[in-house]
């Protein structure tokens, strides 16, 4: 299954989030481990879940003692998930561009490593006043739905 194929502008078809589940999960597509749930949550939006979003989760344990989330929740979380995102598109096309290395969040060296680029003139205080800002949940990166989450509270 191709990444890009299975990301939208629209809410999510059912029968996408059922081919993300199937194809990340090594149960057939019953169950998805924490592992499991990140390639399938990044394979349909673009970008990495936080991790508050694995946490809130309903579980079940596995024969094996591993905590997996089932297709039916998984399904239930992305469709809320689709919902919220699909509003965003030029803002994740913005923080794409704030994310070179494209590892699904915006680390302090992105950010100054942008604003070196296209704004020189930002003093490196205000660089770092912005990225703790957007840092919301302060682990040092932003990801996109800390950065999603700062950009709507700002727009009018």
């Amino acid at each position: 299954m191709n990444r890009s194929s299975m990301m939208t502008g629209l809410v999510l078809p059912d029968q996408t989030i059922i081919q993300a589940c199937k194809a990340f999960s090594t149960d057939g597509g019953e169950s998805l481990t924490k592992h499991e749930f990140k390639c399938a949550y990044t394979a349909l939006f673009g970008n990495k879940p936080v991790k508050t979003q694995w946490d809130l989760l309903p579980k079940v344990v596995s024969a094996e003692g591993i905590e997996m989330v089932t297709s039916e929740a998984f399904s239930t979380f992305i469709k809320g998930s689709s919902q919220y995102r699909d509003t965003g598109e030029h803002e994740r096309t913005i923080f794409k561009l704030f994310d070179i290395r494209r590892s699904g969040f915006i680390s302090r060296e992105d950010a100054h490593t942008v604003f070196k680029g296209a704004a020189p003139g930002v003093p490196t205080r205000v660089v770092e006043e912005v990225f703790d800002e957007l840092d919301l949940d302060q682990d040092g990166r932003v990801s996109c739905h800390d950065f999603l989450t700062m950009i709507r509270m700002r727009t009018p």
